[in-house]
């Protein structure tokens, strides 16, 4: 309650709010998890944006705000530590970081993706945002079932490593991690498409 009267900046107190989650290293995963919903809504509200769009527009549309959404949900928490001086700023401590928050997003995000039952995966744009489709090769099925996990792990440590340093370092590792993971959701989608 003192900190929503503060006149501190909205970012600040936001960061606040993340760093009361912060314990210790597992509970990065943890706050992790619990913004995978929110992560979810941004992209449903993208994806019915965009859905009147032509597909050569929607689907990479989709893809770069999805990994933007995804890759800023993985590591606020991170950023949030670091800043707050929860976790000790080292190279080794940022990996850790990133590789528990990554594991916990891919755990979270498998769990959510009940959203298949409702048919969103019979769309193109569904199947983007979902990752593959209903008659894709078991093969394939399970490569990009343990490929997220991989990218996860890599992209949120890529950003944590940058968040150690601090917020300028941070906005250009978590660049090149959004960089990489657009990469991969193009991979994917036209292996699958």
């Amino acid at each position: 309650e003192e900190d929503m009267f503060t006149q501190r900046s909205l970012r600040l107190k936001a960061l606040d709010a993340v760093v009361s989650w912060l314990h210790r290293r597992p509970s990065v995963a943890k706050v992790t998890v619990l913004l995978v919903p929110f992560v979810f809504v941004a992209q449903l509200l993208v994806l019915a944006v965009v859905f009147a769009l032509p597909v050569s527009v929607s689907v990479p549309l989709l893809l770069v705000v999805a990994a933007v959404v995804e890759e800023t949900a993985k590591t606020v928490g991170i950023y949030a530590g670091f800043a707050a001086s929860v976790f000790e700023r080292t190279t080794k401590n940022a990996v850790v970081l990133g590789a528990l928050s990554g594991v916990g997003f891919f755990v979270g995000e498998k769990a959510a993706h009940v959203a298949q039952v409702v048919g969103l995966d019979r769309l193109e744009v569904g199947r983007a945002a979902l990752g593959f489709a209903s008659d894709a090769s078991p093969v394939v099925v399970a490569a990009l079932l343990v490929a997220p996990l991989v990218l996860h792990v890599t992209t949120t440590s890529i950003a944590s490593v940058g968040a150690r340093y601090g917020k300028r370092e941070y906005g250009v590792a978590l660049t090149l991690a959004v960089a990489v993971h657009v990469a991969y959701n193009l991979a994917v989608v036209s292996i699958v498409a």
